[in-house]
């Protein structure tokens, strides 16, 4: 009976988790790389021992369902809900071009995680033609590959990080079309990935190197404070709508989105001089 209950309780959850996903893919087109963050987890973190006992309990493999969403989602979108009449995937050349901007964008965004200075709404990258006009971005993203597989078995919190960082920025890679390349909103759930690799080395560094603890501690608080500092400069932004507008416009100065925003800030603030 015990067993039975517990059957019962995981085919109720595990059709709770996929009810879940239907709603997260109709929300958000990017919740469809789920089955793949699922897969990834697995592959780190499960032994062979639990896969087995939960299919056990639910009959069938766990991600079966998951991927039929997934194909009954691509279906959809390739024909009934695609409403722009475009290809659910970029084809030749124009795929090729699309990656080639895509990893100057990925590339982009690490630079953000570092120097997060310069931050706007409506950013645009303009298309890139060959690889030889990306070669830092090529090889940041060829380092950061690089160091996710060398450390797939030596340290798997690293290596399932920067997978996590990549995956969750395959939606927005220049794969699938997209009215822009590049969007600060779009690295959100990247970021936490990327951000555990960076603790984790920290965490190294602080352990290795105890005679320099204090400047180790010294240089990670003035990187919170500087960090937090931008945080709230940022929040100010958004918190008046004209202020963040005029400040967007500075960086996209011919965006058509940008300047009819502002146009209508404007109005409703009866400024028409």
């Amino acid at each position: 009976r015990h067993f039975q209950e517990k059957g019962i309780r995981m085919a109720l959850v595990y059709s709770l988790s996929v009810f879940s996903f239907v709603l997260a893919a109709l929300c958000k087109e990017s919740a469809i790389i789920f089955p793949i963050v699922i897969f990834l987890y697995a592959l780190f973190f499960k032994s062979q021992e639990e896969i087995e006992n939960s299919n056990r309990s639910i009959k069938f493999h766990y991600m079966s369902f998951f991927v039929i969403v997934v194909a009954l989602y691509a279906i959809l979108r390739a024909s009934a809900l695609n409403f722009l009449e475009e290809p659910l995937i970029k084809t030749g050349n124009n795929l090729y071009l699309s990656i080639l901007t895509g990893i100057k964008s990925i590339a982009g965004y690490v630079g953000l995680v570092f120097f997060p200075g310069k931050l706007f709404m409506e950013r645009s990258i303009p298309q890139v033609n060959s690889i030889f006009e990306i070669p830092a971005p090529f090889f940041i993203i060829v380092g950061l590959v690089f160091i996710a597989v060398a450390t797939l078995k030596s340290n798997k919190i690293v290596s399932f990080s920067l997978w996590w960082f990549f995956i969750n920025l395959v939606p927005v890679s220049g794969i699938f079309p997209l009215k822009a390349n590049m969007s600060e909103h779009w690295m959100y759930m990247a970021l936490m990935g990327f951000l555990i690799a960076i603790a984790f080395y920290c965490l190294r560094l602080y352990d290795t190197f105890k005679k320099l603890k204090p400047l180790l501690f010294c240089i990670l608080f003035l990187a919170l404070f500087l960090l937090c500092t931008r945080t709230l400069n940022r929040n100010a932004d958004w918190a008046d709508k004209m202020k963040f507008y005029e400040n967007t416009i500075k960086f996209s100065p011919y965006s058509i989105k940008v300047l009819n925003n502002l146009g209508n800030a404007y109005f409703e603030d009866r400024k028409f001089n």
